[in-house]
């Protein structure tokens, strides 16, 4: 279903191929006429999409196909559904992914990533808007230049996770082999195991404090701002790094 404005100051191309329909919406003069567009499009649950905007919003539901590749300059991005691969890119957008699956890619200039969702692996970056994940992945990479990262849940096999200026927080559990790398230049790093982590632990700081509360600690050697530990019998790996902030795990 297309519902759009007077041909004279705006049109929709459709190009109707089987195998991969086109729409295009030409709006170079809706602006100035204070007119708009919306595209209501419905599709089989399980095509693949692949959608590009300015400053319009997207918004993807009942879908779950083999890709899904979005890109916008300024307009929000909200997504239900999960798909074997997708792509999304954002300049100064909002972007929120829930019931996520698969192999999951987000980067964002300046606007918040909320993911949630059981996916397989999971990459975001962004330079300022926060990212939060409520996930159950087998791997999770994430970078921000100036704002804070947030994790809740289970990650099976690796974590990696930096930030410029920002503090990251991680709540959840960890795979028996799991890795878990946390690095900060200038914040705070948090993390709370809802269940024990069991392994080599790396925690330092140059000029904030650390604190350990698991027991009992094993081959333990500190030098100034520095812990090397173990903590019980177990295959993980823990390295929490901060530059100017506190580090603490529990």
């Amino acid at each position: 279903f297309l519902d759009w404005v007077d041909e004279r100051i705006g049109r929709v191309d459709i190009d109707d191929d089987a195998d991969s329909p086109d729409i295009d919406v030409v709006s170079s003069k809706w602006k100035s006429e204070n007119a708009e567009a919306k595209l209501t499009i419905y599709v089989p649950r399980g095509a693949s999409l692949d959608i590009e905007t300015v400053s319009a919003p997207i918004s993807v539901s009942g879908v779950s196909g083999s890709s899904l590749e979005l890109q916008t300059t300024s307009g929000s991005i909200d997504v239900d559904g999960g798909f074997s691969n997708t792509e999304i890119e954002g300049v100064s957008s909002g972007i929120r992914l829930v019931n996520a699956t698969g192999n999951v890619s987000v980067s964002n200039v300046s606007g918040k990533v909320y993911v949630q969702g059981g996916v397989n692996d999971l990459e975001i970056d962004v330079v300022s808007g926060g990212i939060e994940m409520e996930i159950d992945a087998q791997a999770v990479q994430a970078e921000s230049e100036s704002s804070s990262i947030q994790f809740k849940g289970h990650v099976g096999d690796e974590i990696q996770a930096e930030s410029v200026s920002g503090s990251i927080k991680y709540s959840g559990t960890v795979g028996p082999h799991g890795e878990l790398e946390l690095h900060v230049l200038s914040g705070s790093i948090t993390v709370e195991f809802d269940e024990p982590a069991y392994g080599d632990y790396e925690l330092s700081t140059f000029s904030g404090s650390i604190k350990c509360d698991l027991e009992p600690l094993r081959n333990l050697q500190r030098d100034g701002k520095r812990m090397e530990f173990e903590f019980g019998d177990g295959d993980c790996s823990v390295e929490l790094e901060s530059f100017s902030g506190s580090v603490s795990v529990r």
